[in-house]
């Protein structure tokens, strides 16, 4: 399980899909982001200080 990530990329660019794995890596970015502005706004929310504006 550890390489496929990897064997996927590479059966895909064999396939002459690369798209298929940009999509599913802009996914995961979005998700990953999307979770870090969670946790900055439970920071901010936390704090209770409005010091930004």
């Amino acid at each position: 399980m550890r390489n496929s990530d990897t064997v996927l990329a590479v059966v895909l660019g064999l396939a002459g899909r690369e798209e298929a794995m940009t999509t599913k890596r802009l996914k995961r970015v979005r998700a990953e982001l999307a979770a870090v502005f969670n946790n900055l706004d439970a920071i901010c929310d936390a704090g209770g200080n409005d010091t930004a504006s």
